[in-house]
This record gives C-alpha cells, structure tokens and sequence, in this order.
C-alpha cells in the first residue's frame, strides 16, 4: 500500500495524485483536461482494489480545495468512503478508528460548500539567453573549501583564475514542472590561470570533464556539462562575453554521455570546476 499513516496523504499514491493534478494546472491545461489526464495516467490504480482509495480521496480533497470538484469525482469518492471494505486495509483497532475519523473529516468537507475556485498561476518555462557557440568567461571570485575530502580541501589559492564557457547546443530539459521543458545550455568547461584574449585561444586551454565508469570500470571522458540554471537573477552579472565561436575544435576523447548528466550551477561551479582540474592533475601524475 506505500503508507506510512491513515491520514489522507500519508501515502505514496495521493501525494503523487496531488502534486500532479496541480502540476498539469501550472503547466496551463484546463480542468478539464486536467482531470481527464489524471483519470487516463492513473488508470491502473482505479482499478486496484486498495489503491482506488487513495486516489480517489486526494484527487477530490485536492479539486475540493482548488474549487474544482466535480460531481463525477464527489459522488465516487463518497461512495469509497461508504465502503466498509476500506476499514480492512488496515491491521490495528487504534489505525482503523483514526483511518474512521478522517474519511468522516474528508466527508464532511466534500458534503460542505465548495471555496471559490483558485487561481493557479501558469509556470513559464525558462530558456537561456544564450546561444550555440558563443564563449563567456567568469573570474573565480570565492572558492568554498571542499568538504568531501578528509581532509577538507582549501581552494582560495584559484581566487582570479578563469572559467570559460563554450555554448554546444541549448537542449531541453523538464527541471521546474513536468511536461514543461525549461531551455538550458549545454557547454563545455575550460579552467586558465591566465585569462583568454580571443575565441580564437580557446585550444590553448584545458578541457575539464567528469568520469564516467563503464560496468567494465573503464573511465571514460565526459566533457558535457548541462547549466542548469532557471533564472537570470542566478547568472552572474560580472560574467563577460567573449564572442562567438565558429571554429570550436572538440575534445578527441570526449566520451559524449546520452543525457548529459554532468549538471552545473552557478553555487557550485566553482567548487565543480576546480574538483576536476585537481583531478585531472592528479590523473596526469599517476599515468606520469
């Protein structure tokens, strides 16, 4: 059953059914739709004889509150809560009188007038003002010390240090709502003591990647990193622009990872980017 109390909630199938009808809601569907997409997706728990209970009592609390509940759904769900069987699902005397005491509480409440139906505000996803082959470059202003080494590792000694950044491509990605892709940059990260003075210096500088393990443990070279960044405010404002690149010359033994899983954001570049250039170096040594 997925439950860990007799409340409404307290279940892994009514949160979900919750979080996702108001979810199709911010996405811009209708109530209509809405509903319609939620009956189809949840087709299976319908016809499960546990799991229709907890579906169908979130979806009406949740239209209920929202000041959608429907006839279809009220009249369904309070023939659930009629249904003597319900009490069987759970094992204590003290679950099935508190299990009790909140289906009379959902009853009520259905029964009771319905509030005015609530504005949900549509999520407009966020696309990247940047675009495929341009180079921005940002100054290492305040690396943190790391804390995944024993001991800790102190960065400070990279503060005035340059990041480079090359825009491969500007993919889609579902980070904020389902079913509303958000337009991020896929780049390709360098790492400089010295800063770049053109596009056109890009090869001089050190490509830095995550490893990817095969099942063989063989170590690949992940070059990709995904900015996954949802708003401007989180960009940095002294980030410079440095031109477009026409001529960007890829890493020969780049491993290209089909969901780019190296995610990136601008908290924790920096830490990111100095961890892989310090292994980078220490993978030199050993080979060495």
């Amino acid at each position: 059953m997925g439950a860990w109390g007799t409340k409404i909630y307290q279940n892994d199938i009514s949160s979900e059914v919750k979080d996702d009808y108001k979810n199709k809601l911010k996405a811009g569907k209708s109530d209509e739709e809405a509903l319609n997409e939620i009956l189809y997706e949840y087709d299976d728990c319908i016809g499960d004889s546990d799991d229709r209970y907890d579906f169908w009592f979130a979806l009406a609390d949740t239209m209920w509150t929202l000041g959608r509940l429907t006839n279809q759904v009220k009249e369904r769900t309070l023939e659930l809560i009629d249904m003597e069987d319900e009490e069987g699902r759970w094992e204590t005397e003290k679950e099935r009188k508190a299990r009790l005491k909140v289906l009379e509480d959902l009853k009520q409440k259905l029964l009771s007038e319905m509030p005015p139906r609530k504005k949900i505000p549509i999520y407009k996803p966020f696309t990247t003002p940047w675009k495929p082959g341009e180079v921005y470059v940002y100054q290492v202003k305040n690396p943190p010390i790391d804390e995944a080494y024993n001991p800790p590792k102190d960065y400070r000694h990279y503060i005035g240090w340059y990041i480079t950044l090359y825009v491969h491509e500007i993919v889609e990605k579902h980070l904020n709502l389902p079913g509303v892709p958000d337009r991020i940059p896929c780049i390709y990260v360098m790492f400089s003591k010295e800063k770049p003075t053109s596009v056109d210096k890009l090869s001089e500088l050190q490509f830095l990647f995550q490893p990817y393990f095969t099942r063989e443990e063989k170590r690949l070279k992940n070059y990709r990193w995904l900015l996954s960044e949802t708003s401007l405010r989180k960009y940095p404002k002294d980030i410079e622009y440095l031109g477009i690149c026409n001529d960007f010359i890829y890493p020969i033994d780049e491993y290209i990872e089909p969901v780019n899983v190296n995610f990136v954001f601008w908290s924790t570049i920096e830490k990111k980017v100095i961890r892989s250039y310090e292994d980078g170096l220490e993978r030199l040594h050993e080979e060495s």
